[in-house]
């Protein structure tokens, strides 16, 4: 497995999206959920980049959130390393019901503004700091690579009339750099938590 973000691999396969449904939480929906702020050794360089956009993708759920950088000052005036430290233990510390945890197994990107190419293997879990375990998580493996198509006729004349869009319908998407790719990710798999509804 390649480790941390590496530039210059080739990479063709497109990014496929999963589908929109949710996937169910085990037991109760928590309150206030903390962004873990810890990646492990292998990603610790590219931390910002691989949580950039994970709190505010999870805000909208309905959860009260704290964010990963937050989160790291909480545990550091408690004397608990991230690194080390078991997320469902450190409930207290954090003044949450249950810890987001960003797992990244390979995350490797061609380029970097702007971004050619990228592949992921991730996960990301809702760690109880209760004792119930693992409350859900969402897993995703994926490629992408720049559209160098636009979808529009080279062919056609430059003062012909707008081609018809259908509702919904949009040109392929780009990503400017590895955080805008990993924002996407993260908003990606944050539609599939539950929302909490009060």
């Amino acid at each position: 497995m390649r480790r941390g973000i590496a530039f210059g691999s080739i990479l063709l396969a497109a990014c496929a999206a999963p589908g929109d449904e949710t996937v169910p939480v085990r037991g109760p929906l928590p309150r206030t959920v903390a962004v873990w702020p810890s990646l492990g050794e292998a990603f610790a360089a590219s931390r910002d980049v691989l949580l950039a956009g994970l709190d505010a993708a999870l805000f909208p759920r309905g959860y009260a959130v704290i964010p990963p950088a937050v989160a790291a000052e909480l545990l550091a005036g408690a004397a608990i390393d991230a690194t080390a430290a078991d997320p469902a233990a450190s409930g207290r510390a954090l003044a949450a019901d249950a810890v987001l945890q960003f797992v990244v197994r390979d995350f490797v990107v061609e380029g970097e503004r702007p971004l050619r190419a990228a592949s992921w293997d991730v996960e990301w879990r809702l760690v109880s700091t209760r004792g119930a375990g693992v409350l859900w998580n969402f897993a995703h493996r994926g490629s992408w690579h720049r559209a160098t198509d636009d979808g529009r006729d080279p062919h056609r004349a430059l003062d012909a009339e707008a081609e018809i869009t259908p509702i919904g319908g949009r040109g392929p998407a780009n990503h400017r750099d590895a955080i805008d790719l990993c924002a996407a990710l993260h908003r990606l798999a944050m539609a599939k938590l539950p929302r909490r509804s009060s």
